[in-house]
C-alpha cells in the first residue's frame, strides 16, 4: 500500500524459511532493485536500494525490522501510473498469508484503505508544514500563513507569503499571474503560485497556495487570502479561474494567458495544430501580430474557413471569448510582457540591482535617447530597449496632421512576411509630452516600441534629454 501511494513498483527479494519450510523473513524490494539484463534489452532495474524487511512474529503477524526509504530514480507522479501495480501488491500481500494466498480483504477495500491512508498522511504532513512555518516566522516576522479547515478540523487549503514577497507586491503588483499547473509529486495536489515581474523583467513570487481540491470555492478562498494578505487587488490578473475572480476581485481586469490558450489549442485541435506548420504560424500570428479588432476578426474568419473549422467547438468558444485573450482587445492594458509566455526565470533582484549600479551601460548607437535610457532603465530593461532602438533602423518616419502624428513605415517591404503590418501610426500628445503607437507595446509591456523610437523626438523634448 505504501509503494502504491508513493509511486513505485515492488517485488519479492530475499527470504528465509524455518526447517518446516515456513517463511520467517521476507524482503520486499523496489522493482528497480538490482542490475539489468546484460543482453542489452530494456529494463527498469537501476540498483535501487529501497526495501522493507518483514519478520514473522509468534502470533503469525509480520513486523518491520528494516526500512530503506531512499530511491535513486524518479517516482510515478500520477494515479494512472501507480494503478498498474495494484494486482502486484495484492499478490505479494497474499503470499505473506500462506500458500493459499488468502487475503482477508478485497482489492477494492485495499484501494479504499490506500486512499484513506493517503488522506491521513497528507493531513499530517500539512500540519507539520504549519508548524514549520511557525519556526520560519521567528526569522521572517512578515510571513503570512492562512489555513482553511473543513468541518472535521482537517486542513483543506494552505496559503503563505513571505515578508519579502509582500514588499515586492507593493512595487510590482500591478499585474499578477496565477497558475496551478504545478503538482506536488508525492500527493499530486494542486499547487498555485501568484507571480509578477520586477524592474529587471524577472519573475517574483508574491504568494503560494496548496489545495486539496480544484473547486470554485477553493479558488475563491485562495484569491481572498491573497488580497487580504497583500492589502489590495492587482490591476490585472492572468488566470483561467474566471468564476472565482469575478467574486473576489471584482475591480481587477481579468485576462487569460497566451501560454494557456496555445496549450488548449494543441490539445483540442490535434493534428491540425501539431502537424500543420502553416496553420500553427497563422494561429500564432493572430495572437502576436495584429493591432485592431476588425483586423483580428477578419483574419480569424479566414483561418477558420481555410481549414474547415467552422464546427470545431474549441475555435467557436475561443472566438466567443476573444476579449479574454486576443491582444487587440486589451493591448492598452499593462501586462509587463507576461501574456507572451509561461515565465519561469528565477529572480535574483539583489544581484541585478548591484550590477545596474556598479556596471556602466555600453552605448552601441551613440544617440541621446540611448544615453537617457541607460540612466533610467535597469540593465535588463535597457538591453530590451536597445533591441527596439536597433530595429527602428528598418523604418522611415513621415509627419502628418501638422506634426500631431507620424506614420512609421518599413523601408524595404520585400524583406518582411506578407501578413505583417507595413505602417504604424504614432500619435503625439503635447501636454504632457508623450507618444502613443497603435502597436501598444509601451502600454502593454512598458518599453517604448521601435516605432516610437523612430520619431524625431529632439523636436519635442528639451535639449538636455
Amino acid at each position: 500500500m505504501y509503494s502504491w501511494e508513493i509511486g513505485f513498483g515492488i517485488r519479492h527479494g530475499r527470504c528465509r524459511q524455518n526447517k518446516s519450510g515456513r517463511r520467517t523473513m521476507q524482503d520486499i524490494v523496489c522493482a528497480c532493485e538490482g542490475a539489468g539484463d546484460r543482453s542489452g534489452g530494456s529494463t527498469v532495474r537501476c540498483g535501487c536500494k529501497a526495501m522493507i524487511r518483514l519478520l514473522r512474529q509468534p502470533d503469525d503477524s509480520w513486523a518491520v525490522s528494516r526500512f530503506v526509504s531512499h530511491h535513486c530514480h524518479s517516482l510515478a507522479a500520477s494515479e494512472g501510473e501507480r494503478r498498474k501495480w495494484n494486482s502486484h501488491i495484492c499478490s505479494i500481500v497474499g503470499s505473506l498469508h500462506g500458500p493459499g494466498g488468502y487475503i482477508p480483504f478485497s482489492r477494492q477495500s485495499m484501494r479504499s484503505l490506500c486512499g484513506q491512508l493517503a488522506q491521513e498522511t497528507i493531513s499530517n504532513d500539512v500540519e507539520k508544514t504549519i508548524l514549520a512555518f511557525d519556526e520560519i516566522r521567528s526569522a521572517d516576522p512578515g510571513l503570512v500563513v492562512r489555513v482553511d479547515k473543513d468541518g472535521d478540523g482537517r486542513v483543506r487549503s494552505l496559503f503563505w507569503s513571505h515578508g519579502n514577497s509582500r514588499r515586492n507586491y507593493k512595487f510590482f503588483g500591478d499585474v499578477v499571474t496565477f497558475d496551478t499547473t504545478y503538482r506536488i509529486n508525492l500527493y499530486n495536489l494542486p499547487f498555485g503560485l501568484f507571480v509578477g515581474v520586477n524592474h529587471h523583467f524577472q519573475t517574483v513570487v508574491f504568494g503560494a497556495v496548496l489545495l486539496t481540491e480544484e473547486t470554485t470555492e477553493a479558488f475563491r478562498w485562495a484569491f481572498a487570502s491573497f488580497t487580504e494578505s497583500m492589502g489590495s487587488h492587482p490591476d490585472t490578473i492572468l488566470t483561467a479561474m474566471r468564476n472565482a475572480i469575478s467574486s473576489e476581485m471584482p475591480r481587477t481586469r481579468h485576462r487569460w494567458c497566451r501560454w494557456h490558450v496555445l496549450k488548449r489549442a494543441k490539445e483540442m485541435l490535434g493534428a491540425v495544430y501539431s502537424k500543420n506548420c502553416t496553420f500553427k504560424k497563422k494561429f500564432h500570428a493572430l495572437l502576436d501580430d495584429l493591432v485592431h479588432e476588425e483586423e483580428f476578426e477578419d483574419r480569424w474568419r479566414g483561418l477558420v474557413a481555410k481549414y474547415n473549422l467552422q464546427e470545431n467547438q474549441f475555435m467557436t468558444r475561443a472566438f466567443s471569448h476573444r476579449s479574454m485573450w486576443a491582444k487587440p482587445y486589451f493591448a492598452d492594458t499593462f501586462c509587463a510582457g507576461m501574456t507572451s509566455t509561461q515565465r519561469n526565470r528565477e529572480s535574483n533582484e539583489g544581484r541585478e540591482d548591484h550590477a545596474t549600479k556598479q556596471v556602466s551601460q555600453s552605448m552601441r548607437f551613440g544617440v541621446p535617447i540611448e544615453a537617457h535610457a541607460s540612466s533610467v532603465f535597469t540593465r535588463n530593461m535597457f538591453s530590451r530597449f536597445c533591441h527596439e532602438l536597433f530595429r527602428s533602423g528598418a523604418f522611415s518616419c513621415t509627419s502628418i496632421d501638422d506634426g500631431a502624428a507620424f506614420l512609421v513605415s518599413y523601408i524595404d517591404t520585400t524583406t518582411i512576411p506578407a501578413n505583417w503590418r507595413r505602417v504604424f501610426r504614432v500619435q503625439y500628445l503635447a501636454e504632457p509630452v508623450s507618444f502613443s503607437c497603435e502597436c501598444k507595446m509601451f502600454e502593454h509591456v512598458g518599453i517604448p516600441c521601435r516605432h516610437i523610437v523612430k520619431v524625431p523626438y529632439e523636436d519635442f523634448l528639451c535639449p538636455s534629454v
